[in-house]
């Protein structure tokens, strides 16, 4: 896969991230652009099809605006306001807004579906209950903490 000297490439299994940081939007998004073009020419020698349609471009920035368009294969790519990579909800800002938003509605959502066998009535004992919060709820609500 080609890099760069402005961009940093993270991959995970099929999903792969380009990362260009700059003070300047305009700046990164030239140096991701470029990126884009020396990836257009690499993927057709390994035979690769990137997805124009799932393919997305966020900007994290506090500012207000838009950066420019970037494109692949002469299409241009979606710009989102929040995304999701690895299970967790990125927003533009990075506030984490959207992201605790929905690991609480997970986390109530599995509560219900437990509550017969966690609640005072279940015959379960309190050892096991714990085992079952461990396993399933906390991790729910701890993974990706560290970041």
């Amino acid at each position: 896969m080609p890099e760069s000297d402005h961009t940093t490439i993270v991959t995970y299994a099929d999903d792969t991230t380009i990362l260009s940081s700059n003070n300047h939007a305009d700046v990164a998004s030239m140096n991701l652009q470029a990126h884009l073009h020396l990836l257009e020419d690499w993927l057709p020698r390994w035979r690769i099809k990137a997805n124009e349609k799932k393919s997305t471009h966020i900007t994290f920035t506090l500012r207000i605006g838009s950066c420019t368009p970037v494109t692949l294969n002469g299409r241009q790519l979606l710009q989102k306001e929040v995304i999701k990579y690895l299970g967790l909800h990125l927003d533009r800002g990075l506030t984490w807004r959207t992201d605790i938003f929905t690991k609480r509605n997970q986390l109530g959502l599995k509560l219900r579906q437990m509550y017969w066998i966690l609640a005072r009535t279940s015959k379960l004992s309190i050892e096991n209950k714990l085992l079952l919060y461990q396993m399933i709820l906390k991790a729910i609500w701890t993974y990706a903490i560290s970041l």
